[in-house]
């Protein structure tokens, strides 16, 4: 382990970790068409950056997925929160997790083969589809494009945990937009029994976490009545928690 933090070439992951957070700062206050073209540049950049500090062999670019999605969610989110302050903070914890990300993946390339805890990518992922989730709800959008977009995130998100656990890319594809189906057609009923954004945003990462959680168990051999219950009281829970924090009662 000593080993793998001498060859980490931490110096480099911190200024990459810098340079996207300083691109998603200038990006708060851009307005269109500027803004597309900011986020094309300092996606492009940022994925340079990537592959140079990174350098991914083979398959593993397409994990480097994860580093790509935070960036553009936290490019979206902050946008839509008005205090200042608080996206200056926002932002702050945004380079904290795009380091994460960086250390995580060195970490298991180093330890190609090995069992390696997997919650340090899952829990940006869910942090990631989250703001998209929560940015999207706030967007003046009809119910196709919304679940659209909704769908296409969870697609996203699922394909890097999923990738993550070593799931070919085939194999991952097809279970990520099984994902998308069920968000997509969730995002849509959300939209006639009306949840403040917060807790609507919870709701889907909820659907997306119990979907993944049972695939994962498929992929492993280890799916049964075990498995269904735990997630079904996972579900349960968080849904009576989800609806008890809205401040009204639903129409």
């Amino acid at each position: 382990m000593q080993d793998f933090y001498q060859r980490l070439q931490f110096d480099r992951l911190i200024v990459l970790s810098a340079l996207a957070t300083t691109g998603v700062l200038l990006t708060l206050r851009a307005a269109m068409p500027l803004l597309l073209v900011a986020v094309v540049v300092l996606l492009g950049v940022v994925t340079a950056a990537l592959r140079q500090v990174m350098a991914p062999r083979g398959g593993e670019a397409a994990r480097l997925l994860t580093p790509l999605l935070l960036t553009l969610a936290n490019i979206l989110f902050w946008r839509i929160i008005p205090d200042e302050r608080a996206s200056l903070i926002g932002c702050a914890f945004f380079g904290l997790l795009f380091l994460l990300a960086l250390v995580d993946y060195h970490r298991r390339s180093a330890q190609r083969g090995a069992e390696t805890a997997a919650w340090p990518n899952q829990a940006v992922v869910y942090v990631t589809l989250f703001m998209f989730c929560a940015t999207f709800s706030t967007w003046d959008l009809n119910l196709v494009l919304y679940a659209a977009l909704a769908g296409a995130a969870a697609c996203a998100a699922s394909m890097s945990v999923l990738l993550h656990r070593n799931i070919p890319r085939g194999a991952a594809l097809r279970y990520s937009l099984l994902v998308a189906v069920v968000v997509g057609e969730v995002s849509w009923a959300l939209n006639y029994w009306p949840l403040p954004t917060l807790q609507e945003a919870l709701a889907l990462l909820l659907h997306v976490h119990v979907a993944l959680g049972l695939i994962q168990a498929h992929v492993a051999r280890k799916f049964g009545f075990a498995q269904v219950v735990e997630y079904g009281a996972v579900c349960a829970i968080a849904a009576t928690l989800i609806l008890w924090t809205v401040p009204q009662p639903l129409a």
